[in-house]
C-alpha cells in the first residue's frame, strides 16, 4: 500500500516468503502422520543436529573470539548462530516451546536415541537463546511454552 514511500521496498515486499514458510510448515505438518516414518526420523535428527551444531559454532566463538566459517577473529558478544544475525535468536525463541512440548507430551513415543538428541537441543538452544540475548525470542519463548 506504501510502495512508493518505503525504503527498500523490493526487499521488504521479498519478505514475504517467511509468511508462506509458516503457512507451508503448517499443512506438512499437518499431514505428518502420512509420511513415512523414515522420512520424519531424518528430518527431526537433522533439526536437532543443525541447532546443536550452530549453536556449538556461536559458543566456540564467544568463548575464544575466533571464527571458524571465516578463519580469522570476530566478535562474538552477541551472536546469532552460524549467520550471525539475530534472526537466530527469534527462531529458536519460537522452536523452543514445540520442542519442550514434544519432550513433555511425545517422550513416549521416541526411542531412547531421540530422546537424548532432544534434551541435548533443547539444552544447546536456550543456551543458544541466551547467547544471542535477545529479548523478543526469551519472550516468545516463555509465552509460547506456558502456552
Amino acid at each position: 500500500m506504501n510502495w512508493e514511500t518505503m525504503h527498500e521496498s523490493i526487499r521488504a515486499t521479498l519478505k514475504l516468503k517467511y509468511f508462506m514458510f509458516g503457512i507451508l510448515g503448517c499443512l506438512a505438518f499437518r499431514n505428518l502422520n502420512h509420511w513415512p516414518r523414515k522420512w520424519v526420523k531424518l528430518g527431526f535428527a537433522v533439526l536437532m543436529i543443525a541447532i546443536i551444531i550452530s549453536v556449538s559454532y556461536a559458543v566456540f566463538g564467544h568463548l575464544t573470539g575466533f571464527d571458524l566459517k571465516e578463519w580469522s577473529q570476530a566478535d562474538f558478544s552477541r551472536r546469532g548462530g552460524l549467520t550471525g544475525i539475530m534472526r537466530f535468536g527469534y527462531g529458536i525463541g519460537m522452536l523452543l516451546p514445540i520442542l519442550i512440548g514434544i519432550r513433555f507430551f511425545c517422550k513416549n513415543e521416541l526411542s531412547r536415541k531421540f530422546l537424548v538428541l532432544l534434551n541435548i537441543a533443547i539444552a544447546f538452544a536456550i543456551l543458544g537463546l541466551i547467547l544471542t540475548e535477545t529479548r523478543g525470542g526469551l519472550i516468545s519463548m516463555i509465552v509460547g511454552t506456558i502456552t
